[in-house]
């Protein structure tokens, strides 16, 4: 396991501070429900960040991280969802909550390999609403350009998560030391993404 480094550990710090200001300063616009999920999301990706920048990336093996880890594109998801496509708000929190409740059971009670699976249908159906929605709604022309900030998050960190994936099945596409370099980089470019594409 790569050790964390010093620029690491201030990347870290940065992507926990622009989602600092994302839930402190960025939300007044939005409905309550709304609020709540992008807070949480946000929220988890600030501990995450100070966990890993405190801690290093063995913490990435920590049952409780993995899970606490999934809030932050299925709360991001939720909230798109409920704040551009309110109609289908339920049956999405539904199917969010069944593949939550899917993983943590799997990620506890089963072998590893469903529980893999279990994260990997959770975190695709997460990024396709990040990145297909959006794109939906430019060019239906109800949003502004600049909500694609929230499909190019969704691609930088649904890509990083693909390639974990793998590198947790055995069959790494791309070395765990290269990965692991790339890491933090690509949380703090999904996390300015995420709070340019949501900006109102």
């Amino acid at each position: 396991m790569r050790k964390v480094t010093i620029t690491d550990r201030i990347v870290f710090l940065l992507t926990a501070h622009i989602a600092g200001y994302k839930v402190v300063g960025g939300m007044q616009s939005y409905s309550d429900l709304t609020t709540f999920y992008y807070t949480v999301s946000f929220g988890m990706l600030i501990l995450a960040s100070i966990l890993l920048m405190l801690l290093g990336f063995e913490i990435l093996q920590n049952n409780s991280i993995l899970i606490l880890a999934a809030f932050i594109p299925s709360g991001l998801s939720l909230g798109l969802i409920n704040q551009y496509l309110p109609q289908f708000h339920l049956i999405y929190l539904i199917v969010t909550m069944l593949g939550m409740a899917f993983f943590i059971l799997a990620r506890y009670f089963t072998t590893h390999k469903p529980a893999l699976i279990a994260l990997t249908l959770l975190h695709g159906i997460s990024g396709l609403v990040l990145i297909g929605v959006p794109f939906a709604l430019v060019l239906n022309r109800t949003q502004h350009l600049s909500i694609l900030f929230v499909s190019l998050g969704g691609l930088i960190i649904g890509a990083e998560g693909f390639l974990l994936t793998f590198l947790k099945t055995g069959k790494p596409l791309v070395s765990a030391q290269r990965l692991y370099a790339f890491f933090p980089f690509v949380l703090f470019l999904a996390s300015a993404a995420f709070v340019a594409g949501l900006y109102q």
